[in-house]
């Protein structure tokens, strides 16, 4: 075990953190930095240095660099990420990110927010990935997005869902980006859950069967989740 490797998660929002990932890198040995969007000096970084780099979700739009003039520097250091060929995971708003960093479009999902818990559909490529850990068969799956996006040129789709095909893609060996939120933990959804009533009521879900539904689903997602990670980890040599 490695002690001197170190992930590197940039951080969106306080409750959307790397959940149960963040067990399993240090379990592994990862030594863990967290990040603040909004007030990263990315001069002074470099996309190179770590080991591995998460690119974490959040509530804005990568689109709406008005509001958040920060995300374009963010994208910048995505894209010199992308460029160093070394591993990089987003989640939610980071596949996103990630896309955007690819040359694919983002925008508001025609089909309106995802929220709630529902299957990952796996298709042919994505079975031959760890992702197939998280197949519907095994497990539901958390989702709370309100954007989509292009599958960028020369990405791999992995899996969809019944309302939205972009879940899950590849691009090159070292790049893996989800929509969907694996990682969710029962103590930061509580939060989610609080700062997000009026999304939950507009998706026509009440508190209570959001409530239920991680009481039932968590521990389940939590142990397919950390075969999924181990597995892509172990992928990347680490």
């Amino acid at each position: 075990m490695n002690s001197s490797r170190e992930v590197w998660a940039i951080q969106h929002i306080g409750y959307e953190d790397l959940g149960s990932f963040e067990t399993v890198l240090k379990n592994r040995g990862f030594n863990v930095r967290y990040f603040c969007s909004r007030n990263v000096d990315y001069q002074g970084l470099f996309a190179q240095d770590p080991d591995l780099l998460v690119v974490l979700g959040g509530p804005m739009s990568v689109y709406d660099t008005e509001r958040h003039p920060w995300i374009l520097h963010e994208q910048k250091f995505v894209e010199d990420r992308i460029e160093c060929e070394k591993p990089l995971l987003g989640i939610c708003f980071g596949a996103q990110m990630i896309a955007r960093a690819l040359g694919a479009n983002v925008y508001a999902g025609p089909q309106g927010k995802e929220i709630g818990w529902s299957k990952i559909i796996l298709n042919e490529e994505g079975k031959k990935t760890p992702f197939r850990h998280l197949d519907g068969a095994l497990t539901e799956m958390m989702h709370w997005h309100g954007d989509t996006f292009d599958l960028p040129d020369g990405a791999v789709l992995l899996a969809s869902s019944d309302l939205y095909k972009k879940q899950a893609y590849t691009y090159s060996h070292y790049v893996f980006a989800m929509q969907c939120h694996p990682e969710v933990t029962q103590n930061k959804l509580k939060l989610w859950y609080s700062g997000g009533k009026d999304e939950i009521a507009e998706v026509g879900k009440t508190m209570q069967e959001m409530v239920d539904l991680a009481a039932k689903n968590i521990d389940t997602l939590s142990l397919q989740a950390a075969k999924f990670l181990n597995e892509w980890l172990d992928e990347q040599g680490f």
